[in-house]
């Protein structure tokens, strides 16, 4: 008798010992999408900063347009059709689909990730591939404001500026956001196999 309930004890806790790793295994799918408040302040931020960054890539782009526009070797005749202008323009445009491409690159995955563990990856992608593409952007910034004789560029130091601390901050609320709320199941998961460890043991009867 005595024998026969140590054996089922030990089953018991092997039962619960698997169903432990697989239910850990399964917290980084837990469910995240804008349900934790620091996770909606993080995700926010970060979106945010996209518009920010496409603003930045918009005035530095215009900037370099009408410099390479204003070096062009065109004739005064045939810029009377307005040729200088038409190449300012299209690149311009170009360029600015360009830069939205690359803002939507990091929109999109920032609107669709709704697991924790996908949430904290797209952070991590964005916290360690957008912040150097950020500090490029302000000294470009900077450089265009100190040598391009052209209006806004100083707003583009600015937008920089912002965008690089923006960036920073949104990553940090998402990370953090999405490695406490696996730690508060995991730690819930953990209470409740001790809690059958206890009872298959008969401690509870």
């Amino acid at each position: 008798m005595i024998e026969n309930k140590i054996k089922t004890t030990n089953k018991n806790q092997t039962i619960s010992r698997q169903q432990l790793k697989l239910e850990k295994s399964d917290i980084q799918f837990t469910r995240m999408y804008f349900s934790i408040k620091g996770e909606r302040i993080g995700r926010s931020i970060l979106l945010f900063s996209q518009i920010i960054m496409l603003a930045v890539f918009v005035i530095n782009f215009a900037s370099l347009s009408s410099f390479v526009a204003s070096k062009l070797p065109v004739h005064e005749i045939i810029n009377a059709f307005g040729v200088a202008d038409a190449f300012f323009r299209s690149m311009l445009i170009s360029l600015t689909v360009l830069g939205l491409l690359v803002c939507l690159g990091f929109v999109i995955p920032l609107l669709t990730a709704r697991t924790a563990q996908a949430v904290n990856l797209i952070a991590k992608i964005v916290l360690w591939v957008e912040v150097p593409l950020a500090i490029i952007l302000f000294i470009t910034s900077l450089f265009a404001a100190l040598y391009l004789p052209v209006e806004f560029n100083w707003m583009g130091v600015v937008f920089a500026t912002m965008n690089i601390v923006l960036i920073i901050v949104g990553s940090i609320f998402v990370i953090s956001s999405s490695k406490n709320l696996v730690k508060k199941i995991d730690k819930a998961i953990d209470d409740s196999n001790n809690l059958d460890e206890h009872y298959s043991l008969g401690y509870g009867e």
